[in-house]
């Protein structure tokens, strides 16, 4: 009996020596490297979290014990084939590079559902769903005319017309019409009377708090180009061949010949900043008071001059600024100036990441303002054309609209009738799924609180939403789970 408890004694004893240190080594991102190669290799680890959460993993065939959100840790660096899957969604599947000493980090992953789950909330047949910058309403289109603009309240889930139904140029033909992010109003541009020979211009508030207004006689010269601030949405300013007008929609005032010389010009935060012939590049109140001067004789300030036209400024993460010429030529405040040469018909900072989604017909890409100086010197003009767009998306198309998604993790975008989900990440090429077919011709609006798109049913123009992200209360803390290996 003693010689038995001796023997059990040394053995447990001999296990704990050789299995203490293991499990320290393991803690520490070490393991014993399997078949001929024997000694010990430093690991890495792959982290996943998804959302919805709790999905079932599979690292090269294996499944792996715990759901996501999970870690798993002791892999030799090496590519591992990582499939996840939960039932009623699409399965993930990533070839994802382990390094030593590092992880692979996909912390919002989206699971999209088997099928698009879409809501109807219209019988209608609408032609477009046009997008407003509210994210109360949507504006709809039966027509070409100004009595077949309609209103969708996302809040009452009311639909009313536009216009009354009386109102004397409700058959006006619209051509074009403006809005500010986040704003409430709509500046119409119409065309009335024989062979559509008379202007005019509508002032549309979205709540319909107060009634339609004629500004028409705001406008003495056509504008190529209006814009107003969301915070003062009765301040408007009007471009024309250089020169700058101001406008109250309010009072009916214009200060004509507000500056000139423009070149570019845009609004953000109560502040218009402007590019002139003379004074570079400058800030000011609306009243055109307090100027400060950002930079001046910049070489990316110069190039303005060369290109006829105005060039729309978007601010964003304090005084950053990109330019967008009508060409599509693309510049940017801070180096490298220039983003792109021509072909940019629309950009969408991220001011959390401060990234920039940039999109053309047939390329969608990104800048990275953090990241995207270093290591890329040089003065504007010796850069590579394009410099610094990260172009993600390259193909013969129609891509018309672009949206950040999930807190920048993803970006939705229509290419034609079509809307695709790309998945973005730092230890993988971008994932791509195919995610709806939309009504022929017509736009989509994505409004990342609520996380939905909202667009035309392909056929029969009904109006439907899409969830895209889960909503908010869905959502799960960013923990960061520890596994146990495959």
């Amino acid at each position: 009996m003693l010689l038995l408890r001796r023997s059990l004694y040394y053995f447990f004893f001999l296990v704990y020596c050789v299995a203490c240190p293991l499990i320290i080594l393991y803690a520490l991102g070490y393991i014993l490297k399997p078949g001929s190669e024997h000694g010990l290799a430093k690991t890495g680890l792959i982290y996943l979290a998804t959302l919805p959460p709790g999905a079932v993993v599979h690292v090269e065939n294996k499944r792996f014990l715990e759901k996501t959100p999970t870690m798993i840790r002791g892999l030799l660096p090496a590519n591992y084939r990582v499939a996840v899957s939960l039932k009623g969604y699409r399965p993930w599947t990533r070839t994802i590079p382990v390094q030593a000493e590092k992880a692979a980090v996909f912390d919002n992953i989206l699971l999209l559902p088997g099928e698009p789950r879409y809501e109807r909330l219209l019988t209608e047949e609408f032609n477009d769903l046009i997008p407003a910058g509210s994210e109360r309403f949507l504006l709809l289109a039966k027509g070409p005319l100004l009595e077949d603009l309609f209103l969708y309240d996302l809040e009452d889930e009311t639909l009313s017309p536009a216009v009354p139904g009386d109102f004397s140029f409700g058959g006006a033909r619209v051509v074009s019409h403006s809005s500010s992010a986040g704003g409430e109003n709509l500046l119409v541009h119409a065309q009335s009377g024989p062979w559509w020979g008379e202007e005019k211009f509508f002032w549309i508030p979205l709540s319909h708090k107060t009634g339609i207004s004629d500004v028409t006689r705001l406008f003495r010269d056509k504008p190529r180009l209006v814009d107003w601030d969301s915070r003062r949405p009765s301040q408007l300013f009007a471009w024309t061949d250089g020169v700058l007008n101001r406008l109250d929609v309010l009072s009916g005032a214009i200060y004509p010949k507000f500056m000139e010389g423009v070149r570019a010009y845009g609004l953000s935060e109560k502040k218009l900043y402007v590019v002139d012939e003379d004074d570079g590049f400058q800030k000011m109140d609306l009243e055109g008071k307090n100027r400060e001067g950002l930079e001046e004789d910049a070489p990316w300030t110069r190039e303005f001059l060369t290109e006829g036209g105005v060039y729309q400024i978007k601010i964003f993460a304090g005084d950053k600024a990109l330019f967008l010429g009508r060409r599509g030529r693309l510049l940017s405040s801070e180096s490298p100036h220039l983003l792109a040469d021509e072909g940019v018909s629309g950009v969408e900072p991220d001011p959390a990441s401060q990234k920039v989604l940039i999109w053309g017909r047939d390329r969608l890409g990104i800048f990275d303002f953090a990241g995207g100086a270093r290591d890329r010197g040089g003065f504007f003009g010796t850069e590579p054309r394009g410099g610094g767009v990260r172009w993600v998306v390259e193909r013969p198309g129609r891509i018309a609209q672009a949206f950040w998604v999930y807190e920048g993790s993803h970006v939705l975008f229509r290419d034609a009738d079509r809307v695709y989900l790309l998945e973005l990440a730092k230890n993988a090429p971008p994932g791509f799924h195919e995610y709806l077919e939309v009504k022929r011709g017509s736009s989509v609006v994505y409004m990342e609180k609520s996380g939905r798109v909202y667009y035309l049913e392909k056929t029969t123009g009904q109006l439907c939403r899409a969830e895209i992200v889960p909503k908010a209360e869905a959502l799960f803390p960013k923990e960061r789970a520890g596994g146990r290996g495959v």
